[in-house]
């Protein structure tokens, strides 16, 4: 195929979702805090062999940089969820399903391809669709560029911490229910608000 072609990626089936150390991060709102301590983490984890994750999805190794960990963690605002799943960013990449590859819509030189990975990660007993974006150099070398999640995923009938009731986040009509990450808007995981019960 030509790799100037956008190459869609064949059904998969769900994955299993990475689940971080919740007490990895402070337990804070503050973005500075979390996004320096988030770095910090980052740069331990990822440091020498441990940064090269091997992706089945793409059959080879994904190098996770600190470029890709600044990419990730510079958004703003974001929430502490966001910052816990930038910490399992090698557990995103190994679970994940190759949803596209497409050429650089940038037009860098340098840059082959664009690949978008579905994968989940699991935090605080809800599971995040997350699209994972690496993009491929011309030399064949293969870079974690970021990940956004999706609007998260509760168990039907899961009791919420203060013991209420929450549903499901159901995917929009039509959309395929079996590849994880190709339902619904981008969104900040947020706390959802609840409508009143009348």
């Amino acid at each position: 195929m030509n790799p100037a072609e956008p190459t869609p990626a064949t059904s998969a089936p769900k994955v299993r979702a990475a689940s971080p150390d919740e007490s990895a991060l402070p337990r804070t709102d503050d973005q500075r805090t979390l996004r320096a301590a988030t770095r910090a983490y980052a740069r331990k984890k990822f440091n020498g062999p441990s940064r090269f994750v091997e992706t089945p999805a793409l059959g080879g190794l994904v190098e996770i940089t600190r470029i890709g960990i600044e990419k990730a963690t510079s958004h703003a605002p974001m929430t502490r969820v966001q910052f816990l799943s930038v910490t399992v960013a090698d557990d995103l990449l190994r679970s994940a399903t190759l949803r596209l590859s497409a050429p650089d819509r940038e037009g860098r030189p340098n840059v082959r391809l664009i690949h978008t990975l579905d994968s989940r990660v699991l935090i605080g007993r809800k599971v995040y669709p997350v699209k994972v974006t690496v993009r491929e150099m011309t030399d064949g070398r293969r870079y974690y560029d970021q990940h956004t999640l999706i609007k998260a995923e509760t168990p039907a009938g899961d009791a919420g911490i203060d013991g209420s009731r929450r549903s499901t986040i159901r995917p929009s009509a039509g959309a395929p229910t079996d590849i994880i990450g190709a339902t619904g808007p981008e969104v900040k995981p947020a706390t959802a608000e609840r409508k009143p019960q009348t």
